[in-house]
This record gives C-alpha cells, sequence and structure tokens, in this order.
C-alpha cells in the first residue's frame, strides 16, 4: 500500500475557492525504518563503546552514549556526584582549641567548638542543664493568671501591657539583639 494525496479545498458561502491544502495519508509503517516505501533505505547503525562499563553495542541512534539503562543511571549518579563536589566550596582549614580539654585541634567547620565525641557529650552535660533550668524559669513566667500559654500568647500580652501591636513589640525585641549583637 502507498501513500495517498488528498486535497482539500475550504469554500466561503459564495462557492469561491479560498485555501487548498494537499496532505498525505501514511500507510502501515516498514520494518525497515518505520516510513512507507520500499525505495527508502535502512536505518544507519553505529558501533559504540559503553562510557560506563566499556562494552561495545550497536545502535541506530548516534546520541546514545551508553550501552543500557542500567549504565544510563550510573553514569548520571557518578556524574551528578562529580560535579556536586567540584562545586562544593573548599573551606580552608583553621587551627582552634577545644572549649572542654584546651586540646588544640583543625578543623574546617567554623562552629566546631570541641575536638572530639567525648568533648561533645562533656560539654552537652555541662550545658543540658542550665538550657533545662531556663527554659522551666521561662515556662513559670509564661502564665497569664495561673495557666500556662503559648509563647505568642506571652509575647502578645507583653505588647498590649507596653501599648504596642505585637509586630512593634516583636521589631522592638529584634532592634534590641541586632544592636546587642554589633556591641559584643
Amino acid at each position: 500500500m502507498k501513500s495517498q494525496i488528498i486535497t482539500i479545498r475550504y469554500e466561503t458561502k459564495n462557492g469561491v475557492v479560498s485555501k487548498v491544502h494537499n496532505s498525505y495519508i501514511m500507510t502501515p509503517k516498514t520494518k525497515k525504518t518505520g516510513m512507507e516505501g520500499e525505495d527508502m533505505k535502512e536505518k544507519k547503525r553505529y558501533k559504540k563503546i559503553c562510557r560506563e562499563c566499556g562494552r561495545k553495542f550497536t545502535t541506530d541512534n548516534n546520541c546514545i552514549k551508553e550501552c543500557s539503562e542500567e549504565c544510563k543511571i550510573k553514569r548520571r549518579q557518578r556524574y551528578s556526584l562529580e560535579y556536586r563536589m567540584a562545586k562544593r566550596p573548599r573551606n580552608k582549614p583553621m587551627m582552634k582549641m577545644c572549649e572542654i580539654c584546651g586540646k588544640v585541634f583543625e578543623t574546617t567547620r567554623s562552629a566546631k567548638l570541641v575536638c572530639s565525641e567525648e568533648c561533645r557529650k562533656e560539654k552537652m552535660k555541662r550545658t543540658q542543664p542550665k538550657r533545662n533550668i531556663e527554659r522551666k524559669q521561662k515556662q513559670e513566667q509564661m502564665k497569664i493568671n495561673g495557666r500556662k500559654v503559648s509563647p505568642l500568647a506571652w509575647d502578645n500580652e507583653q505588647a498590649r501591657e507596653q501599648g504596642l501591636t505585637y509586630g512593634q513589640f516583636k521589631g522592638k525585641e529584634y532592634s534590641q539583639t541586632i544592636f546587642t549583637r554589633r556591641t559584643l
């Protein structure tokens, strides 16, 4: 079966042809190329070597670089990791003194304060009771008429006592913390 040409004519109400459109109707595809007709060439086959595993394979698409879907996924994961590692900023190593034992240690993280896991656990033991006491004191303070309230309700009550809105109160509180940070 071959392709056929169909002519479509668009006519106006007067019977005048305003547009002629030719279109092709495709017949069933052949096994060679997916296109109709016996005179079409077979698709070109390319011999390739997989970029991931190194196996030889053939394909009809010149853009394909991997032999299988597994190799394609592995390549993407490896490339993604290499790309992220290359883009990651490298922090320069610095020397710091441990807050617990006083030993000098090297780190690339500016926020690291202790040299080892043991010192970290010791620091937690020392600071945790202080945090618990402060939290309990704050919870006791955050009672209105003898009942516990949320921090939001507490701040709102404090703002009302000062004659401010909640937003003005938080802005004032924020500006005070920024000022104290700058002076330290």
